[in-house]
């Protein structure tokens, strides 16, 4: 499964920045690099381009024939997590070329793919299997929200990435079920008078002859993963109207919230919501270097939220108020090591930064990158249980 060999690599990287040490990266790098080289020969080919072509199996249950974004994307973050891995480990040539790879897929596909609102597969194909051809998929950047859950950067250009996201919005969520007509026989899993985001639609036509399966179909495991790309790229209302939406579908008519089913009962897929988590938070962490940062895209006045490390969870909360803002983090478990603390603020003009830990003032040093007070402590700080560092901005 080519969408399943990419984020095994995605997420081994994601493990490593969760880790208290290189411990776990030492121990699955070789195996990490294997999967890698595996995706490269056998589905990108000798001219290592960084697109994949020929047929693709896939978390949808079929094959899917040629290039696309639904499994190339996932592709490009393989090979970003690859090359970050790579450079940890000291493995220079492999991090230098799996960034070549990306950069020419990253080219390719979006000089090739992208029709002026959202990425569709090249079309048509000689051999075509389940496709979803000119359609608007709903998963057509899950490479993204990969890259994203380990602060991976693009994998495709930004303006592409919104305006695609805003298509899915405006194309695949339904507002009202009870005119929609299931067209393909698939399975239902919202009532007639709910709403939520199907997997595929083709508002431009270009529909194959045989379907990718599941198109009509709703997964909230896809919804909170679109959620939380919205939430990212700025799109809140449209982020909190899926959100919702799903909430309701399962608080009521009897259904069980804890239980929200796709191929079966308690699937793992609607373990996604936890990305809508991390994007509210703007939340980044590599706990081997000891990095910690927040960037509230909800709510950025007044924001708290509960958070966890490698061994450790506890609260954050920020606050602005005229022309300062302060950040508390607040440890009510375990242990957290910490060497940087990232915190975002609205303006470059600094007049000052004071920290405190436990209510006294304790030594750093800090500087502003790009939008970010970059704080860091002498040596390293380690939290322990009822710990709290209070940061004040003012600018």
């Amino acid at each position: 499964v080519c969408d399943g060999q990419a984020s095994t690599i995605s997420k081994t990287y994601r493990e490593h920045l969760l880790s208290s040490d290189n411990s776990f990266l030492e121990r699955m790098w070789p195996k990490a690099k294997k999967a890698m080289e595996f995706m490269i020969g056998y589905w990108d080919g000798a001219d290592e381009d960084g697109v994949m072509r020929g047929k693709q199996f896939n978390t949808y249950d079929t094959h899917i024939s040629g290039p696309n974004t639904f499994t190339g994307a996932q592709y490009l973050a393989a090979l970003r997590a690859a090359e970050e891995m790579a450079k940890e480990m000291g493995d220079e040539a492999a991090a230098k070329r799996y960034r070549s790879i990306f950069d020419k897929g990253s080219k390719w596909l979006s000089e090739h793919l992208f029709n002026g609102e959202y990425f569709v597969q090249e079309w048509p194909q000689k051999e075509p299997d389940y496709d979803y051809g000119l359609g608007c998929h709903a998963d057509q950047l899950m490479g993204q929200w990969w890259a994203n859950q380990s602060n991976l950067g693009y994998v495709l250009p930004r303006d592409q990435v919104k305006s695609a996201l805003q298509s899915i919005f405006k194309y695949d969520f339904i507002p009202d079920f009870s005119a929609f007509e299931y067209t393909l026989g698939h399975r239902v899993f919202v009532w007639d008078d709910g709403a939520g985001l199907i997997c595929c639609t083709w508002p431009k036509g270009g529909k194959p002859d045989t379907v990718i399966l599941y198109a009509e179909e709703v997964w909230t495991g896809i919804e909170y993963e679109v959620a939380a790309l919205m939430i990212q790229e700025g799109l809140i209302n449209e982020a909190l109207a899926i959100v919702r939406t799903a909430h309701d579908r399962y608080t009521s008519g009897g259904r069980n919230p804890w239980n929200e089913i796709e191929c079966g009962d308690h699937y793992a897929r609607a373990m996604s919501s936890w990305s809508v988590l991390l994007a509210a938070q703007g939340f980044r962490y590599h706990g081997p270097k000891g990095i910690l940062g927040f960037a509230p895209r909800l709510q950025q006045d007044n924001f708290k939220s509960f958070f966890s490390t490698a061994e450790g969870w506890g609260s954050f909360s920020q606050k602005r108020e005229g022309s300062s803002q302060t950040n508390l983090i607040e440890l009510k478990y375990g242990a957290l090591k910490l060497k940087q603390l990232d915190l975002e603020v609205p303006s470059s003009d600094l007049k000052g930064v004071k920290v405190e830990l436990n209510g006294r003032d304790f030594p750093f040093k800090r500087e502003l990158v790009k939008d970010d007070v970059v704080i860091v402590f002498p040596g390293s700080l380690t939290l322990k249980e009822g710990d709290s560092v209070r940061i004040a901005i003012s600018w």
